[in-house]
This record gives C-alpha cells, sequence and structure tokens, in this order.
C-alpha cells in the first residue's frame, strides 16, 4: 500500500468512526421515561378520563357499564408514556408499549423504533388498549433499552 492509499484508508476510518459514535450517542442520548399514565375513554362523549393511574386510588369495578369511579360506560383506555431528553434528540433505542393481562397474554402492544423529541426535549408516546373493561388485572408496560416504566390496575367485573 502506499502512502496516499493508508493516508485514505485512516480517513475513512475516521469518518466511520465519528459517525458510529454520533450513532450510538444519539440512541440513548440520556433520554428516560417517565409519567405512565393511564386514561378511560368514555364512550358517551367521546372524551378522556383524567389520569387514573397510582398513587391515584380509582375504583374500576364495572367500568363497562360506568361503574365503580368511571363517570360513564368505559370500554377501552389509553396508555402513555412521556419521553425526556437534554434538548431536541433522533432516539433510535426502540421504544415498546404492552398491555398484558396476569396470564402473559398480549392486550396490546406497539414498538416504535425511535422517535424525534421536540426542541424542548420532550415526546409522549401512547398505545390505545380495545376491550379493557373487564379484563382483571391489566400490566401496562413501557421499555426503553433497560429502562421501564409499569402500572397495573384492575379491570374487574362482576354482578
Amino acid at each position: 500500500m502506499t502512502r496516499s492509499s493508508l493516508r485514505r484508508v485512516f480517513v475513512r476510518f475516521l469518518l466511520l468512526w465519528s459517525v458510529l459514535s454520533v450513532q450510538a450517542a444519539a440512541a440513548s442520548g440520556g433520554a428516560y421515561l417517565t409519567n405512565p399514565s393511564v386514561r378511560l375513554w368514555y364512550e358517551g362523549t367521546g372524551r378522556l378520563s383524567d389520569n387514573i393511574a397510582p398513587p391515584r386510588k380509582f375504583n374500576l369495578w364495572n367500568t363497562i357499564i360506568g361503574e365503580g369511579d368511571a363517570e360513564e360506560i368505559a370500554n377501552d383506555a389509553l396508555f402513555t408514556i412521556d419521553l425526556r431528553s437534554d434538548g431536541q434528540q433522533n432516539i433510535r433505542e426502540p421504544i415498546t408499549l404492552t398491555a398484558t393481562d396476569l396470564k402473559g397474554k398480549i392486550l396490546a402492544s406497539r414498538i416504535l423504533p425511535g422517535l424525534l423529541t421536540s426542541r424542548n426535549g420532550t415526546s409522549t408516546v401512547a398505545l390505545w388498549v380495545k376491550n379493557v373493561g373487564c379484563a382483571g388485572t391489566v400490566v401496562f408496560t413501557a421499555k426503553m433499552g433497560m429502562d421501564k416504566r409499569l402500572v397495573k390496575l384492575d379491570f374487574s367485573c362482576g354482578e
């Protein structure tokens, strides 16, 4: 190899190394998950409830007929999680949202391969969960790399 070809190989190596370094930094970027929330979808008015996730105490007994603490009939729920980063970042770490019953049956799931946070470093991602009204205990989980947040709610029904 000539000196000029070695130089070209070295320059290419440096460029590749810098691109990979930037990609690795962008994947994590110091981003983290926070503020999991669950809201009921009220069918009569087409609106969402306030956040019912703990620490709030919310009686979900028979929400399918508007009982418990539900203000009206509710069969579906919206699970959201906030992502925070230091300013606007292209987060390349996949984000997985799931809702499962206690037996591990998947009621709903969503995988985001990545996302761009806003200029102030925030983003909110959502998972719609259908027919959750009598599902028993539901575990809502958000995961990004090693960062994991979960909410357990009991959507039991009965006479």
